[in-house]
């Protein structure tokens, strides 16, 4: 008699996602406009990903959201303040951390997956955003999924800095996504409060898709973390 198939086990997931804000602008351009286009696209993606309700295989998933943002980490009283983004002190030199910088590299140290929300400065990464996330060494990043979402108020998306990232982000061990989102001219694709300011701009349809191979991926090594560890013991 043959045994009966046993399906798979199903599960309520909840992510812990950590999102990286790339810029620490905090100026009026003398044209006018907002001291910082990224609060509208961090606004738009924090908002996705804590309404998110997917499925990944026979497991629905949620996303439990931390956002670091550079003008309050490096800002007057951040935890990384006396650092800088320079990296006067990265936390792997250091045997004893502030209980602030401890509890910050063990929330990015326990992530299943990172967003990372940023422009391009001179083509590149912003010095913020490489010195927030290069403070912590990369045991913290190895083997997690990094989603990279661009923007500019100008039409190419801050794509330049969605190709720098992958070979920083390759050897901090983060696996980043094929998919990419880069958003031009973001004040008139999204409000002050990161809401769309037209639903069916087909622009928007990049987060979706890049939010579905990321948290793929994020169940797959998780999985083998898991397993990893069980191994181990």
């Amino acid at each position: 008699m043959a045994a009966a198939k046993v399906g798979p086990t199903t599960a309520n997931v909840a992510l812990k996602t950590v999102v990286f804000l790339g810029s620490s602008r905090n100026i009026t351009p003398p044209w006018g406009g907002d001291k910082r286009t990224g609060d509208r696209v961090l606004k738009y993606v924090v908002s996705a990903l804590t309404g998110r309700e997917s499925t990944c295989g026979p497991n629905s998933l949620t996303h439990n959201v931390t956002v670091y943002d550079p003008l309050v980490v490096f800002g007057p009283g951040g935890c990384l303040a006396d650092s800088g983004a320079e990296i006067q002190a990265p936390t792997f030199f250091s045997s004893e951390l502030s209980p602030e910088v401890q509890q910050m590299k063990e929330t990015i140290a326990g992530a299943d997956a990172y967003i990372i929300v940023t422009p391009e400065y001179n083509h590149s990464i912003p010095p913020a955003l490489s010195g927030l996330m290069g403070h912590f060494g990369g045991s913290c990043y190895k083997y997690k999924p990094c989603g990279i979402v661009t923007y500019s108020v100008g039409p190419w998306g801050g794509m330049r800095a969605a190709m720098a990232l992958r070979p920083f982000l390759a050897e901090l061990g983060a696996l980043s996504a094929s998919s990419l989102v880069g958003l031009p001219s973001v004040g008139d694709m999204l409000n002050e409060d990161g809401t769309p300011k037209d639903t069916e701009n087909r622009m928007l349809k990049q987060l979706p898709a890049m939010l579905e191979q990321v948290e793929f991926l994020a169940m797959a090594l998780k999985n083998q973390r898991d397993l990893v560890a069980q191994t181990a013991n």
